[in-house]
This record gives C-alpha cells, structure tokens and sequence, in this order.
C-alpha cells in the first residue's frame, strides 16, 4: 500500500505541475506560445520568447517506442538486484501505469533567412540544453518455486517506481507565420540518464503547433 501510495502521489505531482504551467502560460501578457507536441513525449508544449532565447517545458506521455521490451528485461534485473534465491523461476508479465516526462530547455534561435523571399512567415533553427524528469510504475506478476518444493507459488512484485534524472541535448526547427499566431516546430533529442542509470543514453524527439500569445 505504501508503494502504490508513493505512486500515485508522484503522478498528481506531475498532473498538478503541467496545470501550474498551462494556467500560467494562458495568463502571460506577451512573448509566450502554447500548443502540444506529438512524438516523446507526447502532450502540452510550452516556450517563453527572450529575444533570440527561449526556455521551453515539455510534459506528457514517453516511452512510446519502447514497447514491452524495456518492462521484459527490467524484470531480469529486478530479480537479480533483489537476490531471492528461489529454485526456479517465471516471469509471467506486467501491469503499468502511463510514463510521464518533464522536459525543461534553455534554447538559442537562429534565423534562417535563405528562405526568406519564399516563405511567407519565419523560419529558425534552433538547439540548446536542459533536464529531464521521466517517470514510470509498473507491477510484475511471476511464479518460482522454493528449494525442495516442486508446486509453483504464485506473486507479483507490488508497484515498483522507476524515476529517470538527466540532462538534455536539444535541436530543432520552429516556423513561425507570418498572418497567423501559430508556430510549428520540429526538434530531436538525444536524453543522457544521470540517476538511476548513469550515462544511458535514449533518442526522443518529435513535432508540435504553439498558439503565439503577443
């Protein structure tokens, strides 16, 4: 109970921030855009304007490309992390809550301005750092048996919580209309994994609309 307590608790941190930014966001006076982004993650996408800087938050859903592989070998390791020293062993599947990320950026525009006599609007590039906050519960179910008993006991783990600290290396493209408040944009991502797995590296990336508040 406490497990899924601590879960669930960590999920209204994540919802209550991302509804703390949005208001915010809405309530700015000028130099803000938001709108959402689909890729990893997937959900509300918000920038401040500082010139040619900007700062960025990301919040929804990741882990979209991963599949059930990541939750098939965090299982291995879980069980030989936690030493049970049963006689045999089956890993029967997982239960999982959705993953959610919070994504902060510090960004530096660049304009492109080849294109500037085709295009009716802005076009920039883009690239720039931050951190990430990823977060995942999951809950596996397996039977083993114990030394000498040849009958299989069935269990699960309770909700186990897996919470990715790390830093982000950012480049994208932004185009910005110019009759209308809306800008696009298309960014990768490249997330290095300080806690709890050091130096793991993952790809992210993907594409989004912002309404422009001027």
């Amino acid at each position: 109970m406490k497990s899924l307590r601590k879960v669930k608790s960590i999920q209204h941190l994540l919802i209550t921030a991302s509804i703390f930014f949005i208001a915010f966001s809405l309530n700015a006076q000028d130099n803000w855009s938001a709108g959402i982004k689909l890729g990893d993650p997937s959900g509300v996408s918000l920038k401040k304007y500082m010139g040619n800087k900007a700062i960025e938050l990301n919040v929804g859903r990741t882990h979209w490309w991963d599949g059930n592989g990541w939750y098939n070998n965090r299982f291995n390791n879980w069980y030989k992390d936690g030493k049970f020293g049963y006689d045999d062993y089956e890993y029967l599947g997982y239960k999982a809550n959705v993953p959610l990320s919070v994504q902060v950026h510090y960004l530096i525009n660049n304009d492109i301005t080849e294109f500037e006599d085709d295009l009716p609007g802005n076009l920039d590039w883009y690239y720039g750092a931050g951190v990430q906050m990823r977060y995942r519960s999951y809950l596996y179910n397996y039977r083993y048996k114990d030394a000498g008993d040849p009958s299989w006991k069935y269990t699960d783990t309770g909700w186990e919580v897996d919470l990715d600290l790390g830093i982000d290396a950012v480049i994208g493209l932004e185009y910005r209309f110019e009759d209308l408040p809306i800008a696009l944009f298309i960014d990768a991502n490249l997330f290095t994994e300080v806690l709890n797995d050091p130096f793991l590296f993952d790809m992210q990336g993907g594409l989004g609309a912002r309404y422009l508040i001027k």
